[in-house]
């Protein structure tokens, strides 16, 4: 009986590692999945401009709207699209 038991958690543990290799792992979804593509790529100059703004707004004690300003200008950088972010300098 203790053979019996041994022989079926072994075939059993098999089935299951060969079927692990058989599938892929599904990526988490991330917050732009379905937008074109996913989210836009990096870059160090859009990095730069949106570090400061976001810097301007803390300084100024903005409120939370100054850092969304900032962010929306972000990704309009990102995707190489005009963005004006000292506009984000009058937002209260």
């Amino acid at each position: 009986m203790k053979t019996t038991h041994v022989f079926a958690v072994a075939v059993m543990w098999l089935s299951v590692a060969a079927g692990a290799g058989c599938r892929s792992e599904e990526k988490p979804k991330g917050h732009f999945n379905g937008w074109d593509g996913g989210v836009p790529p990096k870059r160090e100059e859009c990095a730069v401009q949106t570090d400061d703004c976001f810097d301007r707004c803390y300084k100024r004690k903005a409120s939370p709207a100054c850092i969304g300003c900032c962010r929306d200008h972000d990704f309009l950088c990102r995707t190489q699209q005009p963005d004006m972010l000292l506009s984000c300098d009058g937002t209260q």
